[in-house]
């Protein structure tokens, strides 16, 4: 399971098409901001193919002027250990 989470910047005028498109894809989670015109997107897929295939989409699709990736947790990618790793017992 990878998950994914952006800051997505729609074009001028484009927030709620984008918002609409982006809600409308399977594994996808839109916030929209309340004070500026940015999206949250979550994105969970069931690996890291179809997780690098989403990205791609998300890359080309119209109305997003800029996509930024503020975290992931890929299965099988190499570097810091995975979220629930690093917890600690906090009981």
């Amino acid at each position: 399971m990878a998950v994914c989470s952006y800051l997505v910047f729609p074009a001028v005028g484009e927030r709620e098409a984008v918002h609409t498109e982006l809600s409308s894809m399977p594994g996808c989670d839109v916030v929209p901001s309340t004070n500026r015109d940015v999206l949250m997107l979550i994105t969970d897929t069931p690996g890291r193919r179809e997780d690098d295939q989403l990205r791609k989409t998300l890359e080309l699709m119209p109305g997003i002027e800029a996509l930024l990736f503020t975290f992931g947790e890929l299965p099988g990618a190499k570097g810091a250990p995975a979220l629930a790793d690093r917890r600690e017992d906090t009981r």
